[in-house]
């Protein structure tokens, strides 16, 4: 009797122990990270040197342009080079329009911008943008 109420226990105990640590058969779903919020378009400059970039460097209005460089660098898939290369294009038509001195200004202008985001300046908020990590 001893050996049968033992070998129902060891059973019961077996048995007990498969169901308790095997959990729920139907596994959790593993929640979704949000993705985060893009950066809204803040006309030029970005970070710690929005303050200082003026969005209408000598008259000449890039507010647009630089909003529209923004947008593309928190668009997936677009690159870096191909977002400088349409924000040096939009204030190229900001430029077009002005004669003489406002003219030279202009150009000054989109030169100095365009090669700011190109060479060091635009990396950190492009990889921002994009969501990409700090390694």
């Amino acid at each position: 009797m001893k050996d049968k109420t033992l070998i129902i226990f060891i059973t019961l105990f077996f048995l007990f122990s498969c169901f308790a640590f095997t959990g729920n058969s139907t596994p959790k779903p593993t929640p979704t990270p949000k993705p985060s919020p893009k950066p809204k378009p803040n006309g030029c400059g970005s970070g710690w040197n929005a303050p200082i970039v003026p969005d209408k460097p000598f008259g000449s209005d890039f507010t647009d342009a630089c909003n529209k460089h923004d947008t593309c660098y928190s668009t997936p898939g677009k690159s870096k080079k191909e977002c400088d290369n349409q924000f040096n294009k939009n204030m190229g038509k900001v430029c077009k329009d002005k004669k003489g001195k406002k003219r030279l200004k202009c150009e000054v202008s989109r030169v100095i911008y365009h090669r700011a985001v190109k060479k060091k300046l635009g990396k950190k908020a492009y990889d921002k943008a994009q969501g990409k990590k700090k390694k």
